[in-house]
């Protein structure tokens, strides 16, 4: 059984791969269940990995970000995240030492200094 991580990986590869894409076509691509792929699709638009790119009705496709690619790489090779903000060219930071708490802090301090 694929662990959690590896399952992300599938996602994230799919999408990358596709440049554009829906989750139904993540799923029929993946193999993992329809549920499951839209609910990390929903994650990764909240997390602004993703973003619609095409929108009618109920249907959506997704673009990656840049935050996408940066995100695959560690998961892949780090097995966890530590995106900085001037690497992804967002306002915060994701991941980072000590975990969501580190990044916190770290996020925390960044608005301070503004």
């Amino acid at each position: 059984m694929e662990s959690a991580r590896e399952r992300l990986v599938s996602v994230l590869e799919a999408i990358l791969r596709k440049n554009l894409a829906s989750p139904g076509d993540v799923a029929a691509e993946t193999g993992l269940p329809r549920y499951y792929v839209l609910s990390v699709f929903q994650c990764l638009e909240a997390l602004g990995v993703i973003e619609p790119a095409y929108v009618r009705g109920s249907y959506k496709l997704y673009a990656p970000t840049s935050i996408a690619s940066i995100m695959l790489r560690q998961l892949r090779e780090l097995g966890t995240l530590n995106i900085k903000s001037d690497e992804a060219g967002i306002g915060g930071v994701v991941g980072g030492e000590g975990g969501v708490e580190g990044a916190a802090s770290q996020n925390e301090e960044a608005l301070a200094a503004t």
